[in-house]
């Protein structure tokens, strides 16, 4: 069986990169008058990426790209002939308008973690020595790009794998940690926030231990809960929780409820998603903000808890609401129902044999999660109001026993 073709530059195998490379420049395809880009230096992540949006060179599965400081990037030749593809994309593709080459990525958005570098692809390089690829990023996207079919993917993985570079499915835990430390630091303000003040991450020490619901529109298996893509291209998602014990430095959370609505348009861990948080009436002051500081991933080491990375991928969050939260989960059962006027209206049953008519019983335990450590399956019926309003029916539902601190699952 042949070997999967990833890209023309690794498919050979990796090269290595040479120490103290000094750059090179960079030429779009065009035969004649071709745009050009000096780089000063050498690149740094270079990585293979199966999104939607980089460039790729015909016929490869892959894109090969890297960052490098915008102010070691110049434009030489041909700047004439650039174009921004996609003015509301996050990343700024200048392209040639002639050969459709992308030669360089911009972030103009000062507060995006990645503010400062630009993403370039050095196979359009003649200099040799760039610094190597490093890993796979954003894999499962290949399918969504439709260049590989869900079968294929077992054989591009272990391609990868086979090639040195581990493959992920967002990027590598290396940059996913300087997303969440960029992202942590900028939400360390109290709630609700003061114009133009800002704090260091506090040493407060949190823990809550409690009950959980949750519905989201993933099918009955959440491919998320397996490190692959959302059913249906999104995530919508719903869950209560009641905190039987737990407390927020001094605050005591015991006894109290809180709930969530989310809404992202593509899987999580591509961001730009919405969420409203709602907090128990009956929460004093104190309490209110200890929970509010809790669900936004704030007082939460980067990517320890599934409200802090959650919160990492919002680019939207609507007003808290604190209100009577009407919550019961029966996790051993399987049944929950969770309801907030106005806001949420949802229950949890179990799942049911669809040739017997009996209650089918399974559960998940990951390794290493940020949220639980396991959980009973069934499925759940959500009616979501408000400023984010969709509903659910019969799709993926999650009971289960939490115990959460600052640092994660305890």
């Amino acid at each position: 069986m042949p070997a999967i073709s990833i890209h023309p530059s690794i498919d050979k195998g990796v090269r290595k990169g040479s120490a103290n490379f000094s750059g090179g420049t960079l030429s779009c395809q065009c035969t004649q008058a071709p745009v050009t880009v000096q780089i000063t230096g050498d690149v740094a992540h270079n990585h293979a990426c199966g999104c939607t949006k980089c460039w790729k060179p015909k016929g490869a599965m892959f894109a090969v790209v890297a960052v490098v400081p915008r102010d070691n990037l110049k434009v030489t030749s041909g700047a004439q002939f650039l174009k921004v593809i996609d003015a509301s994309a996050t990343i700024q593709r200048h392209a040639c308008t002639r050969c459709g080459v992308h030669m360089y990525g911009r972030i103009e958005n000062k507060a995006h973690p990645f503010y400062g570098l630009d993403f370039v692809h050095v196979e359009l390089s003649k200099e040799t020595g760039w610094a190597a690829p490093e890993f796979a990023a954003f894999v499962s996207s290949a399918i969504e790009a439709g260049a590989a079919r869900p079968d294929q993917m077992a054989a591009v993985r272990a391609r990868f794998k086979e090639l040195g570079l581990e493959p992920y499915d967002c990027l590598s835990p290396a940059l996913m940690d300087a997303i969440a430390t960029h992202t942590a630091r900028r939400r360390r303000e109290p709630w609700p926030p003061e114009q133009g003040h800002t704090q260091n991450m506090t040493e407060t020490q949190w823990t809550i231990q409690g009950r959980e619901f949750a519905n989201c529109n993933c099918s009955y298996g959440c491919p998320c809960q397996f490190n692959g893509l959302p059913t249906n291209g999104n995530c919508w998602a719903v869950f209560g929780i009641e905190v039987d014990r737990g407390h927020h430095g001094a605050t005591s959370l015991d006894g109290l409820r809180m709930a969530a609505i989310f809404k992202y348009p593509g899987p999580i861990h591509k961001g730009n998603g919405e969420a409203l948080r709602i907090v128990d009436k009956r929460a004093n002051p104190a309490q209110r903000n200890a929970i509010l500081r809790i669900m936004s991933g704030q007082d939460t080491r980067p990517g320890a808890t599934m409200f802090q990375v959650f919160a990492s991928m919002l680019s939207k969050t609507y007003d808290p609401v604190f209100a009577d939260i009407d919550f019961a989960v029966d996790i051993d059962q399987r049944r929950a129902h969770l309801k907030v006027a106005g806001y949420i209206d949802q229950r949890g049953e179990p799942i049911v044999n669809p040739v017997t008519g009996k209650e089918h019983r399974i559960r998940i335990e990951p390794v290493g999660g940020f949220e639980f450590k396991k959980a009973e399956i069934g499925r759940g019926w959500t009616r979501a109001e408000g400023p984010i309003a969709y509903e659910l029916a019969d799709t993926y539902g999650q009971f289960a026993h939490l115990h959460l601190c600052q640092d994660g699952i305890v």
